[in-house]
């Protein structure tokens, strides 16, 4: 991406332009210098690896959310095809647990993208396995943002999450910005005490003149050759916030069809979805004669569901023909749907023979 061949440009310019000034009024700089310089580029390399990871999980999301869009029509079709069976209440409670995993899962993608939190198994051993950029995340007791308190994870964090860069207490932006500051100045041999010296680098790093500090700094980086770095994360947080939408109307639209055609044909059945992160819940109600059963519920509690793909929630580079895949109705269910388009296909190559 030309947004972190920028970054990465302009952040190595200000290390060379705070080490030239340093080096001019001190001559040559300590060990300790050095160390904290290539902290910074160790930080810088993460963000540019977070951005890049969030552009392709982003992409294998979107074609995820394309797939179950296909996933949920050629379901009502099923459905459509079978409402006069003696079967329908299993097919019913087959497709719509079906359709509840896939949803489960692209919902475990988003989060994924968001607070980093590894909800599937496979997500947490790469991220173990990716010990250049490991996670912050977990040494926060409590999220505080009132937005991904609970994304807390049992599983680990991924280091790419949105909140890997942007969290104000451990994200790699304060992290970046508190080892940029620190080469900005000699590093100090203070004679003082110890519990002396930690007290000046605890004011240094926290508190308002710092904070204060890190987005001065921040505007001076913008305005030499992180604006564009900063506009793709903007931009992925306006694509993200389509998809979210995009998935709602899909689930919202799936429900209504399939009420509207269960309804015509038998009592007023209603289908509740209920999305609270972690609590998801798909119920069937009013479905008596149609199901010999008063209801149907499906449902995740907490750390109920983990996905088992061993590419994890979001495979890198997945195309919706991979997504298709990974979303296919069960057999007994494809051949129903193959033999509805069959006809289709036969009336096309008579068309290409004559």
């Amino acid at each position: 991406m030309n947004e972190c061949t920028s970054f990465h440009r302009c952040i190595q310019n200000f290390l060379n332009r705070q080490r030239k000034r340093l080096e001019n009024k001190h001559g040559r700089l300590p060990q300790a210098y050095e160390d904290h310089c290539r902290t910074a580029i160790a930080l810088s390399d993460h963000a540019t690896y977070l951005l890049e990871t969030l552009y392709i999980k982003r992409e294998s999301l979107s074609n995820a959310i394309q797939s179950f869009e296909s996933t949920c029509e050629n379901s009502i079709q099923v459905i459509k095809s079978n409402l006069e069976s003696s079967s329908l209440g299993s097919i019913l409670q087959k497709i719509l647990t079906h359709l509840f995993v896939q949803y489960i899962r692209i919902r475990d993608g988003f989060v994924l993208l968001t607070s980093g939190e590894c909800r599937h198994h496979a997500d947490a051993e790469i991220a173990k396995n990716e010990k250049r950029f490991p996670s912050k995340l977990g040494s926060l007791s409590k999220r505080n943002d009132g937005y991904t308190t609970l994304f807390s994870s049992k599983l680990g964090y991924s280091g790419y999450g949105w909140d890997e860069f942007h969290n104000e207490e451990v994200g790699v932006r304060r992290r970046l910005l508190d080892s940029l500051r620190m080469c900005c100045r000699y590093p100090t041999h203070s004679a003082s005490s110890s519990s002396m010296h930690s007290e000046m680098e605890e004011k240094f790093l926290d508190g308002a003149e710092a904070s204060a500090s890190r987005d001065k700094l921040w505007d001076k980086l913008y305005e030499s050759g992180a604006e564009a770095f900063e506009t793709a994360f903007d931009r992925h947080e306006n694509e993200m916030k389509n998809l979210q939408r995009k998935l709602e109307t899909i689930r919202s639209n799936m429900t209504c069809d399939v009420e509207k055609l269960l309804s015509y044909h038998r009592e007023s059945v209603r289908i509740i979805m209920v999305t609270e992160d972690k609590f998801e819940r798909l119920q069937l109600k009013n479905a008596g004669t149609l199901l010999g059963l008063s209801e149907f519920t499906i449902q995740r509690q907490g750390d109920a569901f983990r996905g088992l793909d061993k590419r994890g929630a979001l495979p890198s580079n997945a195309d919706k023909s991979e997504w298709m895949k990974i979303m296919e109705l069960p057999e007994e269910f494809k051949k129903v749907f193959d033999k509805k388009r069959r006809p289709l296909k036969s009336s096309s190559n008579d068309s290409k023979s004559n």
